[in-house]
This record gives C-alpha cells, sequence and structure tokens, in this order.
C-alpha cells in the first residue's frame, strides 16, 4: 500500500510536513521513501512566480529546476533534452538563446497540459 495514492493524499502530506517540526535528517529520510513525482510536485508548488527573465540568485535558479522537474514527470517519456528542445519550439527559438524566465513559463504550459482538467490551474 502507498502512502501516496492521488493528488489530495499528497497535498495533505505537504500540509503536514509544512507545519511540523522535522530536522534536516527527518526530512531526508521522508524524501527517500517519496516517489520522485510527489517531490517534484512539492517543489513546484513552492517555486516562486517572480516574473524573472535570467535566474541569477540560488532561489531562481531553484525554482527554474524545480519547473524542469515537474514537466519532466508528468512527461517520463522524454529525455531531459527531448523535454528542453520541446519547450523551446524550434526553429523559432534556439534554447541556447531562451530566457530563464521564458524557460519556466513554457514548462508551465508543458505541465499543465499533462493535467486532468480538474487539476489545472485557473
Amino acid at each position: 500500500m502507498s502512502l501516496i495514492n492521488n493528488d489530495r493524499d499528497m497535498k495533505k502530506l505537504l500540509d503536514d510536513l509544512s507545519v511540523g517540526e522535522f530536522s534536516a535528517k527527518d526530512l531526508q529520510d521522508i524524501a527517500l521513501l517519496l516517489p520522485v513525482w510527489v517531490l517534484a510536485s512539492a517543489l513546484y508548488a513552492h517555486a516562486g512566480d517572480e516574473g524573472i527573465e535570467r535566474a541569477q540568485t540560488p532561489g531562481q535558479k531553484s525554482d527554474v529546476i524545480a519547473r524542469v522537474l515537474h514537466a519532466w514527470c508528468l512527461h517520463p517519456d522524454l529525455r531531459l533534452g527531448q523535454l528542453i528542445v520541446n519547450v523551446s519550439d524550434p526553429p523559432d527559438c534556439d534554447p541556447f538563446y531562451l530566457e530563464d524566465g521564458e524557460l519556466a513559463r513554457r514548462l508551465d504550459k508543458l505541465a499543465d497540459s499533462a493535467l486532468p482538467p480538474e487539476e489545472k490551474p485557473s
């Protein structure tokens, strides 16, 4: 039996974790037991939406990476390079020139397309 059976279970677990007082070791042990998609969803849920163009701070970089992981978990058949190229929308945009904020927005759009209608952001 899995601890996480659906999105509601995941949200409840994340809420419980956010109010608890866990040591770094406790959180690491918990993270090792969770499926990758749960961790990706947790990171994504806490990612900021500052309207950045170029990620310069560690927090901004972490937010972009959270979006990559979230989109990748929702599209597990894609390799990382395929994911990046797909959201780059060639031939219009070479991934080399794609700003971090635009990459994050495109990854969000790709991730939203994989969600069932009831889980899509309004």
